[in-house]
Parts: C-alpha cells; structure tokens; sequence
C-alpha cells in the first residue's frame, strides 16, 4: 500500500504545481518530479524507509544512477523507478490527457 500512497502523493503534487502555473510543459514537470524526489529523500531515516517499503536492494546498481553510495541515492533510484513504472503515477502526457477529457 505504501507504493500506491507515494504514487498518489505525488499525483496530488504535481495536479497542485499544474493548477497553480509551475507546470507548463514537459520540462517543467520532470524537473518539478526530481525536486519532489529530493524532497523526499533529505533524511536518512526516511531514505531507508523508502528503500524498504519499495523492497530497493541496496547493493544494486541502477542502470541510469549506478552504485549509491548512500540512502539517499538509493532512495532516490527507488522513487524515480517507481514513478516511471507505476501505471498510476502521473508524466505529463497523461496529465494533458485528463486534463482535456474533464474539459470536454
């Protein structure tokens, strides 16, 4: 449950960051997305409970980051591949998309 949480938590951010006029194009919201990803891993403490909660093995390297060489890269990895294979997160062709099916 705690993937669907950070997934919709995110969601929820990135709507917030749309609506408000952050988010204008693609760029805007893969750079939006690594600070909300920054954002979460600050701290140790919740860096290792990302790590577990996501099941990320430490001692893995990540085919785009490599070896971490703390719990914070390795969170880091964690989220960011969660938010690129989770059919709920957000990217902003999806959010687009929404978007014009609640207008129409």
């Amino acid at each position: 449950m705690y993937k669907d949480d950070l997934v919709y938590e995110f969601n929820d951010d990135m709507w917030l960051l749309y609506h408000d006029g952050t988010i204008d194009n693609e760029d805007d919201f893969y750079n939006e997305m690594h600070q909300w990803i920054n954002d979460k891993v600050i701290y140790t403490y919740e860096s290792k409970q990302i790590c577990y909660a996501l099941d990320y093995d430490f001692f893995q390297g990540h085919d785009v980051f490599g070896y971490p060489e703390n719990w914070s890269q390795a969170a880091y990895a964690a989220l960011h591949d969660l938010l690129n294979d989770h059919d709920d997160a957000l990217n902003f062709d999806k959010m687009k998309e929404q978007e014009k099916e609640a207008n129409a």
